[in-house]
């Protein structure tokens, strides 16, 4: 009974998730942002 409690679980997040706006243009000025932040975090 878990394992469908847990599909359940997933189907009704994706349908959330596609249901909703996109939340930032994944263009590469979001990539660029992204790469500095993780250089950034491994900087220390």
């Amino acid at each position: 009974m878990g394992k469908d409690r847990d599909g359940e679980r997933l189907r009704r997040l994706l349908l959330e998730g596609a249901a909703s706006p996109p939340s930032v243009t994944a263009d590469a000025a979001y990539f660029e942002r992204l790469r500095d932040r993780v250089h950034e975090a491994s900087q220390g």
